[in-house]
């Protein structure tokens, strides 16, 4: 949806990928972490990143206190 996609954009930007579209999220996990037992958000996604000219996929993780980790592949 639109507003998913906004929000994720807003995520992305202070992640280093401020310029993006195409954004598409493939599936939205509830984890734990392991050791802290702490819950989550794990977003499997893909976009394009307009500054660096690069279709980029991966996974976004928002934890709990609302801090976010990325793991994003570019090519």
């Amino acid at each position: 949806s639109g507003l998913r996609e906004a929000k994720l954009a807003e995520i992305l930007a202070p992640l280093g990928h401020k310029n993006v579209t195409n954004i598409t999220v493939f599936k939205t996990s509830k984890v734990e972490d392991p050791d802290t037992r702490k819950k989550g958000l794990l977003y499997s996604l893909q976009f394009t990143d307009l500054d660096l000219q690069k279709e980029c996929k991966g996974f976004v993780y928002q934890d709990n206190k609302r801090k976010f980790q990325k793991d994003i592949d570019c090519k």
